[in-house]
């Protein structure tokens, strides 16, 4: 990875180039996981993480010696680091293949998605129910019956992903990075960090669609319309009388109701990041994009995001092909009548552009850092200081009251 750069060839062009070398080709085997982790522990467990039991899980340690070492950037999405101490499948010694199925070079990412993009094998499933059963409990006599109850309406994550990685992010913000001493350089600040079920995991409703600003896209079983995916906490100043609710009944009430949900363990996600105001709506905006060696080098977003507008990319989206073909159509699905195309000079110098949160906070899909032990029991859920918060899903005060009742006791 370290080699895939651009170089310019003899002809004056550039071109990608590519490790040649005899101890490359002698590598090219069946991928195993460590392979996949060299780049995506970098949102599992993030760069600075280490595994207890086995330390060459952590990526960055594959580029000792290097010349040109992966930078350590602190921090992960998702907190799920995929490694023996977190995760029973990872202690297995399991490939990622064995769950993401590839045909050639196209890796199924599954049907159930916030934050990725499923297009290789859009059909394939990535479930658990794939290895295990519809009711996968039988250890315990006692309890077994009553677990396998639970499947239906309760996703295998929700109870068997308890916490997250401590260096996992909430709320990260571009716009005023922080000189990191060792890597030398500047990165962004992780203003909120943690495993606290409050902020870290949230519980969705979730049918397996999701909106592209990743959203979990679902509805309460019950059928009495008490639940909502969508309630945005930062909401920006130009939207402030924008009715949100009867938004979300008339558009994505009908829509989570197409397909039948289950209760998702999720990880929540926010970044302040520049926003181009003259394409905004009231879910967001276009982002203006970072050069990242500059963002790196200066710890200037300001002087980050100019340069990068200064790229022949950039003022092709604001022309007019992009806008028929493109576009228009992009911005109208966070409910804006269309692409302004007519601003790119200004977008260029920064005017009219500011850094903001988006207004709904995303949940990122959790699928690893699966645990058999430490996972949820029933009084994790069902009692009065429980992890569910049952109003926020959709109960009345009557269902509260009675699933706030231990059923053991």
């Amino acid at each position: 990875m370290n080699k895939k750069q651009v170089v310019v060839g003899a002809d004056g062009r550039g071109r990608w180039d590519q490790d040649r070398s005899m101890l490359a080709a002698l590598s090219i085997v069946t991928p195993t996981a460590k392979t996949c982790l060299r780049c995506h522990q970098h949102n599992f467990g993030g760069d600075i993480f280490i595994d207890e039991l086995d330390s060459l899980f952590m990526q960055s340690q594959w580029n000792l010696g290097d010349t040109r070492p992966r930078i350590a950037h602190p921090g992960s999405k998702r907190g799920t680091p995929y490694s023996p101490t977190w995760d029973v499948h990872a202690a297995q010694n399991m490939a990622c293949i064995e769950c993401h199925t590839t045909q050639g070079h196209f890796i199924a990412k599954g049907t159930h998605t916030t934050t990725m993009m499923a297009n290789d094998l859009p059909d394939v499933e990535v479930k658990c129910e794939k290895c295990h059963s519809a009711e996968p409990h039988e250890d315990d006599p006692e309890l077994a019956d009553l677990y396998n109850m639970h499947t239906g309406r309760i996703a295998c994550v929700t109870c068997h992903i308890p916490t997250l990685q401590a260096d996992n992010a909430t709320m990260r913000d571009f716009d005023s990075p922080l000189f990191e001493e060792h890597p030398g350089i500047y990165v962004y600040d992780d203003l909120e960090k943690g495993v606290d079920a409050e902020r870290g995991i949230m519980y969705r409703w979730w049918n397996g669609d999701g909106t592209f600003l990743g959203n979990p896209i679902g509805d309460n079983p019950n059928g009495r319309n008490l639940y909502s995916f969508y309630k945005p906490e930062h909401v920006w100043p130009e939207y402030q009388d924008f009715d949100y609710e009867g938004w979300y009944e008339r558009v994505m009430r009908p829509i989570a109701k197409q397909k039948p949900s289950k209760l998702y363990a999720m990880k929540r996600f926010n970044g302040k990041q520049h926003i181009d105001l003259a394409n905004i709506s009231p879910f967001g905006g276009m982002y203006v994009p970072y050069n990242l060696p500059t963002y790196y080098t200066t710890g200037d977003p300001d002087q980050a995001a100019a340069r990068e507008m200064e790229k022949s990319m950039m003022e092709m989206m604001y022309g007019k092909l992009f806008k028929f073909y493109l576009m228009d159509k992009f911005m109208s699905f966070m409910g804006a009548d269309g692409w302004n195309a007519d601003v790119y000079e200004d977008v260029k110098a920064l005017k009219n552009v500011e850094a903001r949160w988006i207004p709904m906070d995303a949940s990122l899909e959790v699928s690893h850092a699966i645990r058999r032990e430490g996972s949820l029991t029933c009084t994790d859920c069902h009692s009065p200081d429980g992890v569910l918060d049952w109003k926020e899903l959709g109960y009345s005060d009557a269902d509260i009251e009675m699933y706030q009742q231990n059923p053991l006791e």
